[in-house]
C-alpha cells in the first residue's frame, strides 16, 4: 500500500493518468520494461449473477510520451456467468510483445498496467487498485526483430521439410 504522499507525487509526475484511472489508487509503483512484461498476456477472472461481482482484472496499455494511448493489450481470461441466459467468455488474448507488432514500438513512451479487485468479501470484489508504470528498459524494437527472425526460421525449417 502507498502513502498518500506516494500516490500524490506519481499523479503529479505522471498527470496524465489521471484522466484514464479510476479513483482510489491504493498502490503505485515505478518499473522499467523487462522481457518478462513483454511476455506477459493481461488477464481477467470473473464471476457474475444476482448474488455475485467477482472481479480481478489486469490492463495494460502502452502510451506515448504524451501519455496518449496508442494500443490496449487484448486481456486473456475468463468470466463464469451465473444467469442462464448468458454463456461463460473465455479469451485467449496477448503478449505485451505481441501488441507491439500492431503499433511503432519506438512511440511506446511508457507501458501502464492497472490492477484492480484482489480482495473478495462478501461475493464481491473490493479495493486492490493499483497502477505501475512501466519505463523504457529492455530495447522493444531489438527484441521484436529477434522474436520475428526466429518466427521467420522457423517457418523457413517447416517449409523445407515438406515432402515434394
Amino acid at each position: 500500500m502507498s502513502t498518500k504522499f506516494e500516490i500524490a507525487a506519481f499523479f503529479e509526475r505522471f498527470p496524465f493518468l489521471l484522466a484514464s484511472t479510476t479513483r482510489g489508487v491504493e498502490h503505485v509503483e515505478v518499473k522499467r520494461v523487462d522481457i518478462g512484461l513483454l511476455e506477459c498476456t493481461p488477464k481477467f477472472e470473473g464471476a457474475t449473477g444476482a448474488m455475485v461481482d467477482i472481479q480481478d482484472s489486469d490492463e495494460i496499455l502502452l502510451l506515448n510520451a504524451a501519455g496518449e494511448l496508442l494500443a490496449e493489450v487484448a486481456q486473456g481470461g475468463r468470466c463464469v456467468h451465473n444467469e442462464a441466459y448468458t454463456d461463460d467468455e473465455e479469451l485467449d488474448g496477448e503478449t505485451v510483445g505481441e501488441a507491439l507488432l500492431r503499433i511503432d514500438p519506438a512511440a511506446v513512451a511508457y507501458i501502464v498496467r492497472h490492477h484492480t479487485g484482489f480482495e473478495i468479501q462478501d461475493h464481491e470484489s473490493v479495493g486492490g487498485n493499483e497502477l505501475t508504470v512501466y519505463l523504457p528498459g529492455v530495447d522493444m524494437e531489438k527484441w521484436l526483430a529477434g522474436k520475428l527472425q526466429t518466427a521467420r526460421e522457423k517457418l523457413s525449417g517447416e517449409v523445407e521439410s515438406l515432402p515434394d
